[in-house]
């Protein structure tokens, strides 16, 4: 990550922060609390991550990416650390595999996003504002790390679901087939499925 990627989260963060205060939410004094607690680096080493207890990761769904990641986080977070990535779909065994001698304390830790955002255009909350969190234990996850991952997930206002590691864990894997099943009706009898949303559901607007 380079300097541009950060100032672009510092952007986000201070936006976020900024409508947060904008719907009174948070109160301007709050705001600046909050900035000053976050800061940016560019260095994943032991300088940096020796005082974490734990660390979420959320690259790009890339696994030769995540596993290059997980390799140096085992090798510079404190023994204690738990590592959570946010993967919707690579395999927490598999990520943990990188994370050598460190298995134990890997665990999935996916953010929910609105589906909906794809076609409704009043569906676009970010995920600091979605409760939903899905909780994914690997084979090697232990106890102890779910039970600090389900604490922190709570703590910050969000609504944890477990999830086995299986493809598409429990989101993707329903939300696929549903997907799937409206490209079909799509081909076929498109006129019917607008009117249906359309009206049938309460929405003369429309969809995008």
């Amino acid at each position: 990550m380079g300097s541009r990627h950060l100032f672009f989260l510092e952007l986000m963060q201070g936006a976020l922060l900024a409508k947060d205060v904008q719907k009174e939410r948070l109160t301007s004094d709050e705001s600046e609390k909050i900035k000053a607690r976050v800061s940016s680096t560019t260095d994943i080493s032991s300088s940096t991550l020796s005082s974490l207890d734990f660390v979420i990761e959320a690259v790009s769904e890339n696994p030769s990416l995540k596993a290059t990641i997980f390799k140096q986080l085992a090798q510079e977070c404190p023994p204690h650390a738990i590592l959570a990535t946010n993967t919707s779909s690579i395999g927490i065994t598999r990520i943990a595999a990188s994370a050598v001698g460190a298995q134990d304390r890997v665990i999935g830790m996916h953010f929910m996003v609105p589906h909906l955002h794809l076609v409704c255009s009043d569906c676009q909350n970010p995920v600091p504002v979605m409760k939903g969190v899905e909780i994914i234990t690997g084979l090697q996850t232990s106890a102890e790390t779910l039970k600090q991952t389900l604490d922190l997930a709570s703590k910050m206002g969000k609504t944890p679901s477990r999830s086995v590691d299986s493809p598409g864990f429990l989101a993707n894997r329903l939300l696929m087939p549903y997907i799937n099943e409206a490209i079909i009706c799509l081909e076929t009898v498109y006129s019917l499925i607008y009117k249906g949303l359309t009206v049938g559901r309460g929405r003369e607007g429309g969809y995008r």
